[in-house]
Parts: structure tokens; C-alpha cells; sequence
């Protein structure tokens, strides 16, 4: 076990959005700085800028470099590996320059995609790779090469936020040994009270991306059924919504012919995830997409109330069915409306449930998430050996 004064971690967060998986990033590194351990970030040069405005009001040294494109899947466009390849020199190169100041005995990478950005800089400098998985691995024959011969001889630790992901990368023949899971812990600030919620108003909310996959249509067709059976209802989509696209248009469309539109509204993005959840009755978080886990589920809990999920992913694994949320039996919009009438039908079993979720933060807490990543560190630090190879660039 090493000296916490002796690890430094080198963050590989080539980001240009900022959603839930580079929130669940973001807090990791927090917490291990926070935890005695030495960090600095390379970052996107070209964007990223809410992840730059997180990273400078946390006090993080961060190094911008120009990554490519934000995928490496097969194209018929030449320009697009060239791209890919320019990107690859140009990060490998910011990172063994940084390397050679701050001497890392870790890198922190979050996701395949900035993994193979650094890759050619692993062939010159020491350090361990600490490898993050915030979403599932495809197990087709492509991926399965790539995680067994390009990227697990390069990596001493996988965490897997869920057992449903831990379980997709073994699929790809991967080392079980090296794999651990580690759950999401809150993102957000609690220190506030929980606000009362209106009595005469049962708002139940929806917090994500605005996007097919999220099963934001099909939470609208459940909307309209619930609106029109339960008058005191009200939903909020919180998330940017993108009024040019043929989806966001036809559900704007479907909520205003059925004269619903002060029920079902969409609220945009919020800055305060907290807020919303705490003055809400109830979360829906309808996947339907193979997700590994959800910040927001975790957030909920916190702010005392029951999700509402589809059986995607590592979802199940955050709820205890119809003790502190419920699963629905199937993807679709007659289940979510299942779910969903549970709650409102059922006084005594809502408030338990409320009461269950607040319980079950422990699992998840800053503590103990923290606790876990620190031994990830503590045990894999190759920091006796933190000097460049005898290379020059």
C-alpha cells in the first residue's frame, strides 16, 4: 500500500458535453483530492466549457489538449481517421509533456474513447491505469478485440459503476481479476432542507437528456393517460430540448392537441437538479437504452422519493421493487403508467417508499464511495516508479 502523499492522478477527461457520466467523473476526482491524492485534468481545448467552468471553481489544475472526434467507429470517410489520428499524437503528446512535470503515478481514464486518445503516450510513461466504466461495453467481435488486445494490456484496474456493466466487459474476455465495482455516489449538494411539497399538487419529474433513447416519448404517452385520469398531476421534463428536431416537435405537438400543455411541461435545463427533485412527488427514469446506472436514481433517493425505472441495465440494482421504487415489468408506456399509478393510488405505500429511499442513501454515500476509490489507488500505485522512460518526443 502506498503513501496517499505519493499518489498523483493525471484525469483524462476529453469531454465537450457535460452530462450525468461526467458529473459521476467529476466527483470521483474530487473525492480522491479531497482524500489527500494529487490531481490535474487534460481537458478538451475545443469545448467542454461547462467542464472547464466545474474543473476552475473546484481549484483543479487542468491542461487543455485537442482531442478528435468524440467516436472511433468504422466510417467510410478517410478524413474521419485522420482526424482520429492527428487527435491520438496531439493528446499523447500533451500527456507525456504533463507527465514530465507532474509525474503521475495513475491515469484516470473515464470511457474507451479517451483511453485510445492516450494511448500511444502509454508506450513512454510509468503509471497505472485506472480505468472507469460508466457505461455498458459492446460484446461484438470488434469490441472484444479492442478491450482484450488493445486496451486491457494497458490497464491495471476496470471499475464498473453496476454488476450489469462489471458483467458486460467480462463478456469481452477481460481479466475478472482486475474488474471491481464501485456505485455512483451524489453529485449535488444536500445541505438544505427538503422543501414541502404542495399538498394540492402531485408533480412528478423527469430529469435527463431530451432523446429517443431516454424514453422521453414514451413518458409523454404515459403522461397523457395519467393527466387525464388524475387532475391534481402535473409533469416537468427537465433537460435541454432542441425545438428544431422532428421529435422534440412531435411530443410539443401531442401534448398541446391533447390541451395538456400547462400539465406536461418542458422546462428546460436546470442548474439545480436538488431543487427539483425535492419539490417533486415522484421521479420516472424510463431508459430504454442499456444503461449501467443513473445519477439522478441516486439523487432521488436523496431528496426522498421513489424512482420509477424501466428494467434496462443496472437500474434494478438501485431499487428494491415497490419498497423504495418500483421496476417496471416491461420498456413501455402501459408499465411506466403501472408504475406510476402505484404511487398515486396508494397513500400509506408512497410514504413508506419515501421513508425507504432516504434509507437506502447509506449505500451510496460521499463516505463510502470515497473510502472504495481511495483503495483503488492506495493499492495499485506504481509511484517508486513515477519517472519518465528514457525517451524523448
Amino acid at each position: 500500500m502506498s503513501n496517499i502523499r505519493d499518489i498523483k492522478v493525471l484525469a483524462i477527461l476529453g469531454y465537450e458535453a457535460f452530462y450525468g457520466g461526467e458529473r459521476a467523473n467529476l466527483k470521483v476526482i474530487k473525492m480522491i483530492r479531497d482524500g489527500g491524492v494529487a490531481v490535474e485534468c487534460v481537458v478538451v481545448k475545443n469545448g467542454g466549457k461547462l467542464l472547464k467552468e466545474a474543473l476552475t471553481e473546484g481549484s483543479f489544475v487542468y491542461h487543455p489538449a485537442r482531442f478528435g472526434p468524440s467516436f472511433f467507429g468504422l466510417s467510410g470517410n478517410p478524413v474521419h481517421y485522420m482526424k482520429n489520428l492527428i487527435g491520438m499524437i496531439l493528446v499523447a503528446y500533451k500527456v507525456i509533456q504533463v507527465s514530465r512535470t507532474f509525474r503521475p503515478t495513475h491515469l484516470y481514464v473515464p470511457n474507451y474513447i479517451q483511453f485510445l486518445y492516450v494511448w500511444f503516450s502509454l508506450a513512454w510513461i510509468k503509471a497505472d491505469v485506472v480505468f472507469r466504466i460508466g457505461d455498458p461495453p459492446e460484446n461484438n467481435g470488434l469490441h472484444r478485440f479492442l478491450w482484450k488486445r488493445i486496451i486491457e494490456p494497458k490497464v491495471q484496474r476496470f471499475v464498473a459503476n453496476s454488476k450489469y456493466t462489471l458483467d458486460r466487459l467480462n463478456r469481452n474476455n477481460i481479466d475478472k481479476r482486475k474488474g471491481i465495482v464501485i456505485n455512483n455516489c451524489l453529485t449535488y449538494d444536500v445541505s438544505r432542507k427538503i422543501k414541502i411539497k404542495d399538498k394540492n399538487e402531485r408533480a412528478i419529474v423527469y430529469i435527463g437528456q431530451i432523446r429517443k433513447q431516454k424514453g422521453v416519448d414514451i413518458a409523454v404517452l404515459s403522461a397523457l393517460k395519467i393527466c387525464k385520469e388524475y387532475c391534481d398531476v402535473k409533469f416537468h421534463f427537465w433537460g435541454s430540448i432542441d425545438l428544431d428536431i422532428d421529435f422534440s416537435k412531435r411530443l410539443i405537438q401531442l401534448i398541446e392537441t391533447n390541451d395538456l400543455a400547462d400539465r406536461i411541461l418542458f422546462c428546460g435545463y436546470s442548474m439545480d437538479v436538488m431543487a427539483e427533485l425535492q419539490s417533486a412527488y415522484l421521479h420516472i427514469c424510463p431508459s430504454v437504452q442499456e444503461e449501467s446506472s443513473a445519477n439522478v436514481v441516486i439523487e432521488a433517493k436523496h431528496a426522498g422519493i421513489p424512482s420509477v425505472v424501466f428494467p434496462r441495465g443496472g437500474f434494478p440494482e438501485l431499487i428494491e421493487h415497490r419498497r423504495n421504487g418500483y421496476i417496471c415489468e416491461q420498456a413501455d408506456a402501459e408499465s411506466l403508467f403501472a408504475g406510476i399509478a402505484y404511487y398515486l393510488e396508494n397513500a400509506d405505500l408512497y410514504k413508506d417508499a419515501c421513508v425507504a429511499a432516504k434509507e437506502s442513501c447509506s449505500k451510496y454515500s460521499e463516505k463510502n464511495i470515497q473510502k472504495k476509490w481511495m483503495e483503488v489507488f492506495k493499492h495499485n500505485s506504481v509511484y517508486k516508479n513515477n519517472s519518465l522512460c528514457n525517451r524523448t518526443v
